[in-house]
């Protein structure tokens, strides 16, 4: 993967990564999309990606490379590129690093379908030396920083920041294909990293697995999370278990800003919070109803973000483009979030998200925050359903916890009626699921919940 998409990017071309889980529907839905004209492909996504190109026009794509052995005879492998003169490569590459695209990854399309985000060489250039400031790097007395990088590649967090960022600053990465708890507790016995970029599904791993002692993790020094925040209950239980000196860093961004925007300085982790600017950037809220820009302290608004990481825009769709990046320059981010005086952010809810209640705004983290702690609840989601009369209200989906099967939608109602006000009580139902919805991230997938209650 990394030596395809150096050398793609080397060459001029434009890379666009592709969900190694996608469909062939899906691959194929990205190929015309983005116009992609070769596929490098790795054998054990051969079956979707060989469906993809035969649901496309022929001719579309041109080129086929497998990163081993090649499934088709007209395919081409890495190691015959590898191998040939070079005389292929262009000569006196003229490369525009501010307006020409390298990296057009796919938004995760929770609120709509999936859109190709620009990104250019300076966008991301930019994003690494912001990443690179002193206050965010924490620097490893005893030698070479190494990094665990469980997070898929082909996603931008993971790209940039588990794997750009470690050979920007010089340290070494691990990187895994997928998940694999007995695998990866060996690894963290065999590598000793002192990083780990990670998502609250594995912290939650970490902790409530019998076999992965304090030594296990000895060597680390911190966790990052940018994808989902981990939260200061999972925070106080992972240092509990393996040492008070482990720092928590966590961050914001998304990948329209190749991808961030905020993060925790080394020894400033705030429960809740996604941490503070990075250098050379601007961020301001604004009001949902007024359009007031608010001061620090003065309430919640949508978090909008100017810096030189934004991304030049969506591929082949201005009117999108034009409806998150505005004459200003500001991206609007979609996310409603609030910062205190100590210019620390807290992402309070998605603003597609928000339910409106007879006018009030419902924020579903909260509701979900509430939820958990009720007992037999092991996991919820709250998404807005139509109502005649409120316009909206809100429905919980619950996981219940395998050791409490006995909570009811009754028992639910009542934990709520108690602890939240009535234009937020559970009006839509409760609805027992095995499983909630969400990305490899850990963000909650309302989408399919939306599709499940057929709205």
């Amino acid at each position: 993967f990394v030596i395809c998409f150096l050398a793609t990017t080397a060459a001029g071309a434009t890379i666009t990564t592709v969900n190694s889980h996608y469909t062939a529907a899906e691959v194929s839905r990205q190929l015309h999309d983005s116009e992609a004209s070769v596929v490098m492909y790795h054998p054990n996504t051969a079956a979707a990606v060989l469906g993809a190109t035969q649901m496309l026009p022929p001719g579309t794509v041109k080129h086929m490379i497998s990163t081993h052995e090649a499934i088709n005879s007209s395919d081409l492998s890495l190691s015959t590129l590898a191998a040939d003169d070079g005389l292929a490569y262009p000569k006196n590459l003229q490369v525009d690093v501010a307006s020409d695209v390298s990296v057009l990854p796919y938004s995760s399309g929770t609120t709509g379908a999936p859109k190709g985000v620009m990104l250019t060489n300076r966008s991301i250039v930019a994003n690494l030396q912001q990443l690179s400031h002193p206050d965010l790097i924490f620097n490893n007395p005893f030698g070479v920083d190494i990094t665990f990088a469980v997070i898929p590649l082909f996603h931008i967090y993971g790209m940039v920041t588990c794997l750009f960022l470690t050979l920007t600053t010089g340290s070494k990465c691990i990187t895994f294909t997928k998940f694999d708890p007995h695998l990866y507790i060996k690894c963290l016995l065999k590598y000793k990293p002192t990083v780990l970029h990670t998502v609250p599904p594995i912290l939650h791993f970490l902790v409530q697995t019998p076999q992965v002692q304090r030594e296990v993790m000895a060597s680390v020094q911190t966790i990052g999370s940018g994808a989902a925040p981990v939260g200061e209950a999972l925070a106080q239980q992972v240092r509990s278990k393996f040492g008070d000196n482990i720092q928590f860093q966590e961050g914001y961004g998304m990948t329209e800003l190749s991808p961030v925007s905020h993060v925790a300085p080394i020894g400033q982790f705030v429960a809740g919070s996604c941490g503070k600017l990075v250098p050379n950037t601007t961020c301001k809220l604004v009001h949902l109803e007024t359009g007031d820009v608010l001061a620090p302290g003065d309430g919640e608004g949508e978090l909008c973000i100017k810096g030189p990481q934004v991304m030049k825009g969506y591929f082949n769709n201005p009117e999108a483009t034009a409806s998150t990046i505005d004459d200003e320059g500001w991206l609007h981010t979609g996310d409603v979030a609030r910062v205190n005086e100590d210019g620390n952010c807290f992402i309070v809810d998605r603003i597609k998200e928000l339910i409106k209640v007879k006018g009030f705004q419902v924020a579903p983290a909260e509701l979900e925050d509430v939820l958990r702690e009720c007992p037999g609840v092991a996991d919820a989601a709250v998404i807005g359903v139509p109502d005649s009369k409120a316009g909206e209200v809100p429905r919980a989906y619950i996981v219940k916890d395998t050791s409490n099967h006995s909570v009811t939608a009754e028992e639910l109602q009542k934990f709520m009626a108690e602890r939240v006000a009535a234009h937020k009580q559970l009006v839509g139902g409760v609805v027992f699921v095995e499983v909630i919805p969400k990305a490899m991230t850990g963000k909650i997938l309302r989408k399919d919940l939306r599709d499940l209650a057929e709205l």
